[in-house]
């Protein structure tokens, strides 16, 4: 195609979406191509009966005189056949700003284009959110985020970025340099990250409780004291259990993947060598290498190249890529081979004995 009606399209999609623009008038540029192709050129345009061509440009061709179209009109009828999907988003849009009272919806919008029209189909919701925040500063302080009664959908306010967004942008003068943490700025607590753990001594407030299965987060952490010579953390609960029931000596925690990140708050309390056991597999690397950047001392069990050898026959063969993390510390031999390889072993799958094996013989990495 010579004339690229999507490129026109993109070039004035944002002020048809926000600004409400209904009829555009655009030049054309004159290129080599549709110099050489000018018939084709004008034919692809009155292929489109939504397009007015309003002017024309002279132009010489091996001595001829002729005419390039050089402007053209057109409006939402030519953009919902070209791109029917913008519809539904310019609708979103218009909803999300006419809602807006105390904040500057269309400005947000314009500056986070992406991530709202991304997310179009929450951000009516977010802005009515945001702006019973803005309006009930008072009556919310103290409480969790999801316990304020704003009369949209919870999840918005944990797994949806606009809100924050939006009240960020509002309180930006008095956060720090506009990255404090706006919840912060507004009195709204936080719901601290728990951890399932097993421990076979612990002292609890000072009394001493063997073989003890418990919870642990920012709250309580203060309350327990680990009397074991090593800390295991197990990414997945399935495999959590069967190891918390014969390991010994150690205190063994529930990492749930990502959210191990949490468990940096109160490191402190963790005895003796930290052991990570994971997925062999990129992201279970990939994690092990976030908390081993945040916590001192932690060393990889049955994660490394010995043990994708002994675990051959389980192997799982997923997409290989190229490693996503360019400046892995930890098992990065292991980490170019399962992202290039494509490996995958899921942790669930390995012997229990194999892994307390390498605990019991393992020196810190």
């Amino acid at each position: 195609m010579i004339f690229r009606v999507d490129k026109v399209i993109d070039s004035i999609e944002k002020s048809f979406l926000i600004d409400g623009i209904d009829e555009f008038t655009c030049d054309l540029r004159l290129t080599e191509e549709i110099r050489k192709n000018f018939t084709q050129f004008e034919q692809q345009i009155r292929g489109y009966q939504e397009i007015e061509i309003v002017e024309w440009r002279d132009a010489r061709l091996s001595g001829m005189k002729t005419g390039f179209p050089s402007v053209i009109k057109f409006g939402p009828p030519l953009i919902y056949r070209v791109r029917p999907e913008l519809k539904k988003i310019r609708r979103s849009f218009e909803s999300a700003i006419s809602v807006g009272k105390v904040l500057d919806v269309k400005t947000y919008v314009r500056d986070n284009y992406s991530l709202c029209k991304k997310n179009h189909e929450d951000l009516q919701a977010s802005v009515l959110i945001a702006e019973y925040i803005v309006e009930n500063r008072e009556i919310i302080k103290g409480l969790l985020p999801r316990q304020i009664a704003h009369g949209q959908s919870t999840k918005l306010l944990a797994d949806n970025p606009l809100v924050k967004g939006l009240l960020s942008v509002t309180f930006a003068g008095v956060l720090n340099d506009g990255q404090g943490d706006v919840f912060d700025y507004l009195g709204l607590k936080k719901k601290p990250i728990s951890f399932q753990f097993f421990a076979n001594k612990v002292s609890i407030r000072g009394v001493s409780v063997s073989n003890f299965y418990g919870v642990i987060n920012e709250i309580n952490a203060g309350d327990f004291l680990f009397d074991v010579k090593r800390t295991i953390i197990v990414e997945n609960e399935e495999s959590f259990h069967p190891l918390a029931e014969i390991i010994h000596d150690s205190l063994v925690i529930f990492g749930g993947g990502w959210r191990v990140a949490g468990l940096k708050h109160f490191s402190r309390l963790l005895p003796g060598t930290v052991f990570y056991w994971g997925d062999i597999d990129s992201e279970g690397i990939e994690i092990l290498n976030g908390i081993s950047s945040q916590m001192e001392n932690v060393t990889p069990v049955a994660m490394d190249q010995n043990a994708i050898t002994y675990f051959g026959s389980l192997i799982q063969t997923v997409k290989s890529h190229k490693p996503s993390v360019e400046n892995i510390h930890i098992l990065q031999e292991e980490y170019v081979r399962v992202c290039k390889e494509g490996i995958r072993i899921e942790q669930e799958q390995i012997e229990i004995s194999y892994v307390v094996q390498e605990i019991e013989r393992s020196k810190p990495f």
